[in-house]
């Protein structure tokens, strides 16, 4: 059996959308996955992936190379093809796909994406849920595969030796970044958890994108916590995660890779609802408690107040908790 699997973007849901690969080499099932070209380098040279299509994101500019992917993708023929986005712009792909079986959300969040499917399928809930769910039912017609977050990447020798080079003791890693204003943390409560935490004898390690520079820059002022913002893959970022102590960050791509690392993680949550959007082991969340959040606005109105109220301190006492360090 040949599946497609259509799931264009982020970051954070690709890394949800994952395990599938696994699970679905389990069953006997070839895989390929289709995704827009700026997020395909964590999908890149997966051991149980049978082919990486990527393609452009869909705008006059780009239409000459859009009839030439539909051209790529039209030569192949699926089994089933499941529509993990559940938006306009993977429908698209969708509807070009050859297969008999087009799966999906009925009630996505774009509704005229549905139009496209020959399975439209009913669910609530969070995320990583509703994947393993397209899937397991789409394909299965049951809901009898346990969702997990862990994922498969296969790293090169060099990757590893890039990252064990830097490694010299136990360490955390800080991810302050996030495409959403509302997410964000004041960068100030940043630079004041780095110096609690440098108490605790760790290394520190900031990740992000080279885009993130600016914020990285101003919270490792005064501090020795080592700045790898832009200097990293995210290959090299889940192995990063994978061996670190603990992992401090916003509601991200980055919060779900060290999730799906297996690495013990603290996430802030303002606008978002971590029962949505959230990793599945719930216990490591620090949000506020405050009226209007979640809002799931990306740009607040009131100065990102539900993020305002986590303090350093209440982080910094989670992360001793975490770390199972007693209060001196």
């Amino acid at each position: 059996m040949k599946v497609l699997f259509v799931k264009l973007s982020s970051l954070g849901d690709i890394v949800q959308a994952m395990p599938l690969i696994d699970a679905a080499y389990e069953k006997g099932i070839a895989v390929d996955w289709l995704v827009e070209e700026q997020n395909k380098a964590i999908l890149e040279n997966h051991p149980y992936l049978n082919k990486l299509i990527t393609v452009c994101r869909l705008k006059p500019s780009n239409i000459s190379r859009i009839r030439e992917s539909i051209k790529k993708l039209r030569k192949n023929r699926y089994d089933a093809v499941i529509d993990l986005q559940g938006l306009l712009k993977s429908a698209f792909w969708v509807f070009f796909a050859k297969s008999e079986k087009k799966i999906g959300q009925r009630n996505c969040r774009e509704s005229l994406a549905r139009a496209v499917l020959t399975d439209a399928l009913f669910f609530e809930g969070a995320a990583i849920n509703r994947y393993f769910y397209l899937f397991s039912k789409g394909i299965f017609d049951n809901n009898d595969i346990r969702v997990t977050e862990k994922i498969t990447i296969n790293l090169s020798g060099t990757e590893k030796n890039f990252i064990d080079n830097l490694i010299k003791k136990e360490y955390v890693v800080l991810a302050p970044s996030s495409r959403w204003k509302s997410k964000l943390w004041i960068a100030q409560y940043w630079k004041e958890l780095i110096k609690l935490l440098s108490e605790l004898n760790l290394a520190i390690f900031i990740v992000g994108s080279k885009e993130d520079r600016k914020i990285s820059e101003f919270i490792i002022q005064g501090s020795n916590a080592i700045d790898l913002t832009g200097k990293i893959t995210l290959r090299e970022l889940f192995y990063l995660f994978k061996n670190a102590r603990l992992a401090i960050t916003l509601d991200s791509g980055a919060m779900h890779l060290a999730a799906a690392a297996g690495t013990k993680l603290i996430s802030l949550f303002g606008a978002t609802d971590p029962s949505l959007t959230g990793t599945i082991d719930k216990s490591g969340i620090i949000s506020s408690e405050i009226s209007c959040s979640p809002c799931l606005k990306r740009n607040c109105p009131i100065d990102n107040e539900c993020m305002r109220l986590i303090t350093p301190e209440a982080v910094f006492r989670k992360t001793r908790l975490y770390l199972d360090l007693k209060d001196s």
